[in-house]
C-alpha cells in the first residue's frame, strides 16, 4: 500500500485540495451550494412558476408518474391544475393566474409532432369544434392520436367516443377528396 499525502494549494482564486491522487476544487463545491440555494429560493418564493418549469421538463421526458406526484404536491399547496385545452394548451405547462396551471398537450398516445401540429393550428373556432379541428390539422393527427385526445375529453362528453371517431374520419376523408378541386365561381 502506497503512502498518500494531503496537500492544499491556496491560489488567488481557488483553493485546491490533493487527496489520494485526486485534485478537488473547493470552489466547485461552493458553486453547487450556490445553485442549490438559488433553486430553494425560487421554489419557496415563486413556487408556481418554479414547479411549472420543473414539471414541464418531466412531462416532455414523459415521466408521468413524477408529473402526477408534483401535481399532487401543488394541489396540497392550494393550486389548481386545469385539464388540457385544445385551444389554449401548449407543449409546456402554462400559468393561467396566481393559483392555476394549464396542462400541456403532452398526453399519452399523442406524440410531439402531432401535439405541435395542433398548437400550430390553434385556435379552432366555429360552432362545431370537431369540424374546425379536423379541417385544420395535418396528417400527424391521425385516428390513433384523435382517439387519445377523445380519451382526455378534449372534445367534451356530448357525443360518444365512437361517434366522435366516425365524425373525425368522415371529415378527414371529405377533406382529402376535396383537395385539388377548384373552389368558387369561375364566371364571378
Amino acid at each position: 500500500m502506497s503512502q498518500g499525502y494531503d496537500l492544499e494549494v491556496d491560489s488567488g482564486d481557488h483553493l485546491y485540495c490533493l487527496s489520494s491522487g485526486i485534485v478537488n476544487s473547493n470552489s466547485h463545491a461552493t458553486s453547487y451550494a450556490y445553485e442549490c440555494w438559488k433553486t430553494a429560493y425560487l421554489k419557496s418564493h415563486y413556487m408556481l412558476e418554479f414547479m411549472c418549469a420543473r414539471i414541464s421538463v418531466e412531462a416532455q421526458r414523459r415521466d408521468f408518474d413524477f408529473v402526477a406526484k408534483c401535481e399532487g404536491d401543488l394541489r396540497k399547496h392550494g393550486y389548481k391544475i386545469l385539464p388540457p385545452d385544445i385551444n389554449r394548451s401548449k407543449m409546456v405547462y402554462v400559468k393561467v393566474d396566481d393559483k392555476e396551471l394549464l396542462r400541456p398537450l403532452i398526453i399519452k398516445g399523442v406524440g410531439d409532432k402531432a401535439a405541435q401540429d395542433i398548437i400550430d393550428h390553434q385556435p379552432f373556432k366555429g360552432k362545431d369544434l370537431l369540424y374546425a379541428f379536423a379541417q385544420k390539422v395535418g396528417p400527424a393527427v391521425n385516428t390513433k392520436v384523435f382517439e387519445a385526445l377523445c380519451d382526455a375529453k378534449l372534445f367534451g362528453v356530448d357525443k360518444s367516443k365512437a361517434q366522435l371517431l366516425r365524425d373525425f374520419d368522415t371529415i378527414k376523408q371529405d377533406r382529402k377528396r376535396g383537395q385539388g378541386r377548384q373552389k368558387g365561381d369561375i364566371f364571378g
